[in-house]
């Protein structure tokens, strides 16, 4: 089973801000970077239909090099930043950055199996759920 941990860093967390409020002022090559804007309808967020996690777990599925960079075992520390705009008829437009301490290779691919269910996370102090292919736990 492949288990990758990283750490919150506020300090990657306020260059994140500062990518979402200047596009631009990251270099890609220092960093693992990624950028996300998806719409989604503000009732279905607000009544509990759409939620990060739901839209991480979309990213994850549907973009291979996220993917790499979040299981990328290099990377120990990242921060994400984000902001939403309103939009017309109950959308909103959410812009996100997340930054990694080490940029995954182009053709880094993971090894190892992904978790399929909550009993392939470790289930310590504060029990892991399985979010195909990652192990999430909120600490």
């Amino acid at each position: 089973m492949l288990i990758v941990f990283q750490r919150f860093s506020h300090n990657l967390y306020r260059k994140a801000m500062s990518e979402v409020e200047n596009f631009g002022t990251l270099n890609p090559t220092e960093y693992g970077l990624f950028r996300l804007n998806r719409t989604f309808n503000y009732n279905d967020a607000y009544e509990g239909k759409y939620t990060a996690v739901d839209g991480l777990a979309n990213l994850l599925e549907t973009i291979k090099s996220v993917k790499n960079q979040m299981i990328y075992p290099n990377a120990t520390a990242y921060g994400c930043g984000m902001t939403v705009f309103q939009k017309e008829n109950n959308e909103c437009e959410m812009y996100v950055v997340c930054i990694f301490d080490k940029s995954a290779p182009e053709n880094y691919t993971m090894h190892g199996d992904p978790c399929k269910e909550d009993k392939d996370c470790p289930q310590g102090s504060t029990p892991a759920k399985c979010i195909v292919p990652l192990c999430h736990s909120q600490e």
